[in-house]
């Protein structure tokens, strides 16, 4: 399996793919914006990733404005900006403790973000988000985008599973490299 390193680095890979969709007047973000302004080089990607990274949010940002009632969790959530852009939205943002550190030194943390700090190869997640407030009742969107495929397929369906089974109304996006 993958180690911590190579899945921190895919965090650092999708920044700098929403940074260069940016740059391009493809996708807005005001936090990521502010990295942006922080640099002296463009950042070069190659188009068909820059392409996927504006198609993915925009399709994530259609579902949370159809959906006003909707909480979020987001597997894997790196640096996403989101909870900033839908801020009458809960986020239940899961991801490493370092990550999420790194992400509250960079930007804050909003007051309608949860941080849910674990390894999702070892954490019962169900009971990590009951602990966090999350309400089994409300309509849920989980979000995994380039998470899966860091996982043993065996764990990816025991998550998925899971986490269907505890919420009452749940959709799950989920984008994963093949």
């Amino acid at each position: 399996m993958n180690t911590k390193g190579d899945v921190t680095r895919t965090n650092d890979e999708a920044t700098e793919s929403k940074l260069a969709a940016i740059q391009l007047g493809l996708l807005e973000d005001d936090q990521l914006n502010s990295l942006l302004e922080k640099r002296n080089s463009k950042i070069v990607k190659e188009p068909l990733i820059i392409r996927g990274t504006v198609i993915r949010a925009k399709i994530i940002d259609q579902f949370l404005v159809r959906d006003a009632s909707v909480q979020i969790v987001n597997l894997g959530c790196g640096f996403d900006t989101r909870a900033f852009k839908y801020p009458e939205k809960t986020f239940f943002e899961v991801d490493f403790t370092s990550v999420l550190s790194e992400k509250e030194k960079l930007f804050g943390k909003p007051v309608n973000v949860r941080y849910c700090p674990c390894d999702l190869e070892s954490v019962n997640l169900c009971k990590l988000l009951v602990d966090a407030g999350i309400n089994v009742n409300e309509p849920t969107l989980i979000i995994a985008e380039c998470c899966f495929m860091y996982l043993e397929t065996s764990t990816v369906q025991s998550l998925q599973r899971e986490l269907a089974e505890m919420f009452k109304s749940c959709s799950i996006i989920t984008f994963d490299a093949i």
